[in-house]
C-alpha cells in the first residue's frame, strides 16, 4: 500500500516482497531515476522481467528520443506493457509507482490511475477502512508511520499470513529513505 502524506509518499509492503520494491536506475550520472520507487506486487518472474523492460525502455526512450524519465512515464509503460499481455499471456501483477508528489498504479488488468492513497493485493481488503478513519492529506511523517503501523495490527489480526513487520520506503523530493516498522 502507499499512501501520500504532507510532502512524501510512503510505500510499505510486507517482507515476503521485500525485493519487490525497486529503485530503478542505471547509471545516476547520466539518468536521474534515483528518485523514483517502483514497487511491484505479484508474481516474482513477471515482475522482474516487466521491471526490467521498463528500466531500459525508458532509459532507451531518454537518450534516443530525448522523452523526460519521469513517474507518469514510468507508470503509463508499465501500463502498456501490462495491458499488451491481456491479449496474450496475461502478467500477474500489479504495480505503484511514485516519486515523492504523485502515485500512480496499475492493476492487474493495465488499469491506470493516479490516488493519494492506494491500497493493492490482500491490504486492499483490510486497509481501506483504515485510511478512510485516519488519513488526511496534511498528515506528517509521525502520524504516517502510526498509520503503517495501525496497518500491520490490523493485518496480524485478521489475516491468514503471519505478518510481524513491513518494509517502508518514504519517498520525497529528496531522495528515498528506507526504513522497517515491526508489529508492537
Amino acid at each position: 500500500f502507499a499512501f501520500k502524506g504532507l510532502n512524501y509518499v510512503l510505500v510499505a509492503v510486507d517482507p515476503t516482497t521485500k525485493d519487490r520494491i525497486m529503485k530503478l536506475s542505471h547509471n545516476p550520472k547520466h539518468f536521474n531515476t534515483d528518485k523514483i520507487s517502483t514497487t511491484f506486487i505479484g508474481e516474482q518472474s513477471d515482475f522482474s522481467r516487466v521491471a526490467l523492460f521498463v528500466n531500459e525502455k525508458m532509459h532507451y526512450e531518454n537518450k534516443v528520443n530525448y522523452i523526460p524519465i519521469t513517474v507518469k512515464t514510468m507508470a503509463k509503460l508499465i501500463q502498456k506493457r501490462v495491458y499488451d499481455s491481456l491479449r496474450k499471456k496475461s502478467l500477474r501483477l500489479s504495480s505503484i509507482v511514485t516519486d515523492g508528489s504523485e502515485i500512480y498504479a496499475v492493476d492487474e488488468y493495465g488499469c491506470l490511475f493516479a490516488e493519494k492513497r492506494i491500497a493493492l493485493g490482500y491490504a486492499l481488503y483490510f486497509l481501506n477502512g483504515i485510511f478512510d478513519n485516519q488519513w488526511k492529506e496534511t498528515i506528517s511523517r509521525e502520524e504516517g508511520l502510526q498509520i503503517v503501523k495501525n496497518c500491520l495490527k490490523t493485518l496480524k489480526e485478521k489475516f491468514l499470513l503471519n505478518i510481524d513487520e513491513l518494509d517502508c520506503r518514504i519517498v520525497t523530493s529528496e531522495g528515498i529513505e528506507s526504513l522497517t516498522v515491526k508489529y508492537e
